[in-house]
């Protein structure tokens, strides 16, 4: 008799359900080892752990109603939700994980401008990863010359990091004092803002 109803109730099962739980499951782990990367240099990140939640969660509702009929049918549409879903979370984890990456190089950092005559300084926390709004100035085109490329400006510009010129373009907006060190021109682009020194 017992026997009976374990065979019942692995018949009741669907094999194309414990298939989707196990591709949810693995989605979770993925959705997990993205978040914890970006983790490493801040916790702003964090709330990316709801895509985790969420998956469990896909998995839990596959489970308690895995003996009905139409559930794989369910269960491909979570699969396909989830993608979505978790897949832009991963992104966003991704992407800042790479800028947070290439940011700790500057970390400790001394970085100071001058354009046109104006002294600037990165706070070391100020930065900026929208390009929209930003004219581009000029650039030292070697930490060798004394005599410097611009494009717009009337004056020299010198970037100093850590005491030693270097070549960043710089730009600047409209609407603040700053000047913007364009540290990398990859994916959207690291700008530091710099302000005036007081």
């Amino acid at each position: 008799m017992a026997k009976e109803n374990k065979e019942s109730l692995i018949k009741q099962i669907s094999l194309f359900t414990i298939i989707e739980i196990l591709i949810l499951a693995f989605g979770v782990f993925l959705s997990v080892h993205s978040t914890l990367k970006p983790l490493k240099y801040t916790y702003d990140y964090a709330w990316c752990f709801i895509f985790a939640f969420l998956g469990i969660g896909f998995i839990a509702v596959l489970i308690i109603f895995i003996k009905k009929k139409w559930i794989w049918i369910v269960g491909s549409g979570l699969i396909f939700g989830y993608l979505i879903i978790a897949g832009f979370g991963s992104i966003v984890c991704e992407m800042n994980y790479s800028r947070l990456r290439y940011l700790e190089y500057y970390k400790d950092k001394t970085i100071q401008a001058e354009v046109d005559g104006v002294d600037y300084e990165w706070n070391q926390q100020s930065v900026t990863y929208n390009s929209s709004g930003l004219e581009y100035y000029g650039m030292d085109l070697s930490s060798s010359q004394s005599s410097l490329a611009y494009s717009n400006s009337s004056m020299p510009i010198a970037v100093i990091i850590d005491g030693e010129k270097t070549s960043c373009p710089v730009y600047k907006d409209s609407v603040s004092e700053n000047v913007y060190i364009e540290i990398t021109s990859a994916g959207t682009g690291i700008y530091l803002i710099l302000s005036p020194k007081k």
